[in-house]
């Protein structure tokens, strides 16, 4: 298998667009997590202090350089700040884990269950192929792995597991990866019924597997320092 055969889907702008901004926002979303629960109270607050100022330059910058570069005429995509449309389910989902943490679900013995009823949900819905599920739920669900990760992280390994989804990301972006996936669904309709698309599969299997390697990436890799600060934030806005 050689990522020369890797398939369109994963190179189309939308889509890659989307597993550029996870890489980023998946890091510092299972940083937070991870505090959450001892912190509710100033968990708001310090979410808004950290997203809204920056959000307010970036407009203003981004619309100021529309302006002055004629409307970015000629770039592959006429956009401004393609990223932004995110921030308000990114907020959702703070908010929906703050509801969790009220209610007392968000603690390494109940939160578990919860995600296996929300990923229940989720396969139920595979055959859908909307934006918002495409986009949004999927987000969403990458979301919820941070805050699973972040709850089990003592029993589990990542560094392990990111070993094994790296590979089950080999097998759903490459051709030949997507073609033997494709003859196990034909041969194994009997086991399951529904007939699930290829799509769904491939959507559900790198849900469960992305966050692992990313994470791994993020805390478990010696980072290359190329700056004092964290820019990821402003490089995520001004996308």
């Amino acid at each position: 298998m050689a990522f020369t055969s890797i398939s369109r889907e994963i190179l189309h702008p939308e889509r890659y667009g989307n597993v550029r901004k996870e890489c980023v926002k998946l890091p510092r979303n299972y940083a937070r997590l991870r505090n959450v629960a001892p912190k509710q109270q100033s968990f708001s607050w310090h979410r808004f202090l950290r997203i809204v100022p920056g959000l307010v330059a970036a407009y203003a910058f981004s619309r100021l350089a529309f302006w002055v570069f004629n409307s970015y005429a000629g770039n592959p995509i006429i956009l401004v700040n393609a990223s932004l449309w995110t921030l308000s389910w990114e907020g959702l989902c703070y908010l929906f884990v703050g509801l969790i943490g009220v209610a007392g679900a968000l603690t390494a013995g109940i939160f578990p269950a919860v995600f296996c009823a929300l990923w229940l949900i989720f396969i139920l819905h595979l055959g859908d192929d909307s934006r918002l599920f495409s986009f949004v739920v999927t987000m969403m669900m990458m979301f919820l792995m941070c805050a699973f990760i972040a709850l089990s992280e003592r029993r589990i390994s990542v560094p392990k597991i990111a070993a094994g989804a790296v590979a089950i990301l080999m097998v759903i972006y490459t051709q030949t990866g997507l073609d033997a996936m494709q003859w196990m669904i034909n041969e194994a309709q009997f086991a399951y019924g529904p007939n699930f698309p290829l799509g769904g599969i491939r959507q559900a299997l790198y849900v469960g597997a992305a966050p692992f390697v990313f994470l791994y990436l993020a805390f478990y890799v010696k980072p290359l320092r190329f700056f004092k600060s964290d820019v990821s934030y402003g490089v995520y806005l001004y996308a």
